[in-house]
């Protein structure tokens, strides 16, 4: 029986959750990578203690290899450099990534957070705004405009 720290010889995994964009682009860079990992789907409510005792920030992506990656910049970098058959991590790739890096987390932050900052406008990459509501608001607006689906 293989020691549960014994990176080096176990398949790595990737503890993710579905609708961060972090893990997302995660995710696609080790899909691309077409590097094996073993994914561990979590509720962020409800975190694992195995996830916990991984994770040092307690913060998807969390990447269990032969070290353990928590941020999803450096998992993308770390399956590229496995295998890059797109050729995404060049020397120009980075830098791109690091400069819309900045712009990404600050809207993110100021979408997922509007609501209790009483901030309703969300800078664009052209520099005007748009208006967001909270995210309780936005999905009402959406189900009462719904149509049921046909039989």
């Amino acid at each position: 029986m293989r020691p549960h720290n014994d990176f080096m010889t176990q398949t790595p995994i990737l503890w993710t959750f579905r609708r961060c964009p972090y893990a997302i682009r995660a995710r696609l860079a080790i899909r691309s990578a077409g590097v094996p990992v073993r994914l561990r789907e979590i509720v962020l409510r409800d975190k694992p203690e195995a996830f916990l005792d991984a994770s040092p920030s307690g913060t998807v992506p969390c990447l269990q290899a032969e070290k353990v990656i928590d941020e999803s910049r450096d998992i993308m970098i770390w399956a590229l450099s496995h295998n890059d058959p797109k050729g995404w991590l060049t020397d120009a790739a980075v830098p791109l990534i690091d400069q819309c890096d900045g712009p990404f987390k600050a809207a993110l932050r100021t979408r997922r957070f509007c609501h209790l900052s009483g901030n309703s406008r969300i800078p664009t990459a052209g520099g005007s705004t748009i208006r967001a509501g909270p995210p309780s608001s936005a999905g009402s607006d959406l189900s009462s405009k719904a149509k049921p689906l046909p039989p």
